[in-house]
């Protein structure tokens, strides 16, 4: 586990100052994201061990998905936290790694932030994610994506993202 922890430290850490926009995007928003009635986040392959060393008040449960037996994650909030600990998914909201057929990475927009993050109406004057904030996402995805489990999750999650993709403009 200590391998997972290393990782998810450095992965956090290139994060850190990374924001989607210069300013807070949850004043869009008023932090639909991060409310105690949210769905709440998946948890990167063994991250919970990473954020058990944090005293955020947390709650994790097991997900409905399976990945070579390994249940993944859950992660639910009460709204607020240390902006400091929270989980990987948080960090790199609205964007998720979409692996490809060959191999390679790309950072695309979250189907499932349609409704929830204002960030993806590009109709907007102003209202854009910032492209040191992709590319940052986009180096923690390479990163993070040599671990086979990592993945194994992301290629998972890219085939599930794609056939929500289908059902959205």
């Amino acid at each position: 586990m200590s391998d997972y922890i290393n990782l998810y430290t450095r992965a956090y850490m290139l994060l850190e100052t990374r924001t989607p926009m210069m300013f807070d995007c949850g004043a869009l928003c008023s932090s639909a994201c991060c409310n105690e009635n949210g769905l709440g986040m998946l948890l990167f392959p063994y991250e919970e061990e990473y954020l058990a060393k944090t005293n955020n008040d947390f709650i994790i449960t097991d997900s409905n998905i399976e990945i070579q037996g390994y249940k993944v994650k859950l992660l639910r909030c009460n709204g607020t936290c240390d902006r400091h600990t929270r989980p990987l998914a948080c960090r790199i909201f609205p964007l998720f790694p979409f692996t490809g057929e060959t191999g390679g990475i790309s950072v695309e927009f979250d189907p499932r932030a349609y409704g929830t993050c204002p960030l993806l109406l590009t109709d907007i004057e102003g209202i854009y994610t910032r492209g040191l904030f992709r590319l940052m996402v986009l180096k923690t995805a390479h990163m993070i994506s040599h671990d086979p489990m990592i993945n194994s999750f992301l290629v998972n999650m890219t085939k599930e993202l794609k056939t929500i993709k289908l059902f959205r403009p």
